[in-house]
């Protein structure tokens, strides 16, 4: 995610008037000592992103689809 968050930049300008669903999905790995691990979704600031939406998360297999705020991120 730390990767992904500056990098959004690249992806194409959509106007925010356009709520068209847009053809990119971006996967990410949460890593051991990434300041990521141990907070919440909401304290990583990963509610308020622009332009990226978190739509899921994958813990040790099972698909989490409805992430809430208080979701903690553990490292794999």
């Amino acid at each position: 995610m730390l990767i992904l968050i500056p990098l959004s930049y690249l992806l194409p300008n959509y106007d925010d008037q356009n709520q068209e669903d847009l053809p990119y999905f971006l996967e990410s790995r949460v890593e051991p000592g990434s300041p990521l691990v141990g907070r919440t979704i909401s304290e990583n600031n990963l509610r308020a992103l622009r332009k990226l939406f978190l739509a899921e998360v994958v813990r040790d297999g099972v698909t989490v689809s409805s992430v809430g705020p208080d979701f903690v991120l553990n490292a794999k």
